[in-house]
């Protein structure tokens, strides 16, 4: 089967599939966010938080995740160490014993998620499984704050080491750990990345991003 255009929603998956040495054309273009997240400054902290004073991870409670290796990095962090918030799907790999600081919350409702992600400090995407193009990444970096993140797959393309967020390899509680204290101790740099994510995330809105697709399949109908 002969293919005219193929659309890759990150550069990871170009490569992980072969396109990037293959013969076939393509193009890399990410999953999308609406226009309207980048709007998101009102925030509902959490019972029991303030504003600015926790850490938020979004997504399924699981190894892939890298929910373990969390979870290790911020049982080392210092005692007084803000609450990290975890929402998402709980799984059979989350430990029955959680360290101190630690709340668990079953899946919230989008808007519930993007407020949650504007009052935080910072979010926590530390993932194992190169996630194809992880729209989470982009609705944290809409809400304005930093990403303290592993890179992995399509979260490469979005989240910069010392733009956006940190970046930190996979697998590595000591080294997220340490990125986790870096933005912990400067407000300032906390600040900073958010704008910068803010600023980021507008390549990946729909507004930006579906002409692109439509270009492609413009060209396509010309071509024939």
């Amino acid at each position: 089967m002969s293919l005219d255009r193929i659309i890759a929603v990150s550069s990871a998956v170009a490569r992980h599939t072969g396109l990037a040495s293959g013969g076939t054309p393509f193009e890399v273009i990410p999953n999308f966010i609406p226009d309207e997240l980048l709007e998101t400054r009102s925030h509902t902290v959490p019972g029991g938080m303030t504003a600015g004073g926790y850490l938020l991870y979004v997504g399924d409670l699981s190894r892939d995740k890298g929910v373990g290796i969390l979870l290790d990095a911020y049982s080392r962090l210092a005692a007084d160490r803000p609450p990290l918030l975890m929402v998402g799907r709980r799984t059979s790999q989350l430990p029955d014993s959680l360290p101190a600081g630690v709340v668990v919350a079953e899946p919230w409702d989008h808007e519930k998620i993007m407020q949650a992600f504007a009052g935080a400090a910072f979010a926590v995407v530390p993932s194992i499984w190169p996630d194809p193009c992880p729209t989470v990444v982009l609705e944290a970096m809409a809400a304005g704050i930093p990403v303290v993140t592993t890179g992995m797959g399509g979260i490469a393309d979005m989240v910069r080491d010392g733009e956006e967020g940190v970046v930190v390899p996979p697998s590595a509680p000591d080294a997220l750990a340490t990125a986790m204290n870096l933005l912990l101790s400067d407000p300032s740099l906390r600040q900073r990345l958010g704008q910068r994510a803010r600023d980021r995330a507008a390549d990946f809105t729909a507004g930006r991003v579906v002409p692109r697709i439509e270009t492609v399949y413009r060209d396509l109908v010309h071509a024939h």
